[in-house]
């Protein structure tokens, strides 16, 4: 079932206008709409990292790059776990 859909105007920079007339164009969406949309939800997902599935991933990526520039650096195989790594 499609939901109602509420017009809005937008005033955009010719930057960003040309932009947006390069992603339709392309074919990449298939009209401004879609792509602002597109965009829309990106800025959502990223406003709420709460949501986001790769973040237990990120940080524990972040805390090993952090251990690598403190020198805290294992010497041959480790495993990661959820709560960190072990030795």
């Amino acid at each position: 079932m499609d939901l109602p859909r509420r017009a809005v105007n937008l005033t955009l920079s010719p930057e960003l206008a040309g932009f947006l007339d390069n992603c339709v164009q392309s074919g990449r969406f298939r009209s401004a709409s879609e792509a602002v949309e597109e965009a829309l939800r990106l800025l959502q997902r990223q406003s709420h990292p709460a949501h986001d599935p790769f973040e237990p991933l990120r940080n524990t990526l972040e805390r090993s790059r952090l251990d690598a520039l403190l020198g805290d650096l294992l010497d041959g195989p480790c495993r990661v776990r959820g709560s960190g790594r072990s030795r």
